[in-house]
């Protein structure tokens, strides 16, 4: 029940879907700007998103794009206090304990969306940009370190190379 009544003031506001389009917008954007980044005289490319190692990059990219969540969740608690809602539900009769965890569920939906988000964006770039060479099984185990093998996720890249 406290997930809903926070959804029913949350998908209405504007300026969530602004700043969830944002924070789509703005990761995807500079992933795919990443491969014609020049270090050293050299274009990084397609290796950039070379599959184990993209989801690190990934990862320290869309840290700095969170911050949006963050300053969103800080919008939306500010915005209780500012219209008064949190004090007309607690007169309504919910518990402030309740009306916490309301919010902290809407934090974990927005750490959910953001993890979906980032996982898509990889996906997307790692498989349409990573190139065949980098998740072929010959170019898989050319590399040492054995310690990826060993991932569950990593198996079907590994299997043919153990095997062999």
């Amino acid at each position: 029940m406290l997930v809903r009544t926070e959804l029913r003031k949350l998908l209405p506001y504007r300026t969530v879907w602004i700043v969830l389009a944002l924070f789509v917008g703005l990761l995807a954007f500079f992933v795919s700007v990443g491969g014609n980044i020049t270090i050293n005289g050299q274009t990084v490319g397609n290796t950039l998103y070379a599959f184990p190692g993209l989801w690190t990059k990934l990862a320290y990219v869309a840290s700095y794009f969170h911050l949006l969540l963050g300053i969103l969740l800080v919008i939306l608690i500010t915005d209780e206090f500012q219209f008064r809602t949190f004090r007309q539900q607690l007169i309504d009769g919910l518990s402030p304990a309740g009306l916490i965890q309301g919010k902290l569920a809407v934090s974990g939906l927005l750490t959910l969306f953001g993890m979906l988000v980032v996982l898509l964006v990889g996906l997307y770039f790692g498989l349409t940009h990573a190139g065949e060479s980098s998740t072929s099984p010959q170019k898989a185990c050319s590399t040492p370190c054995f310690a990826t093998a060993c991932r569950p996720w990593a198996t079907s890249v590994w299997l043919p190379c153990l095997a062999s």
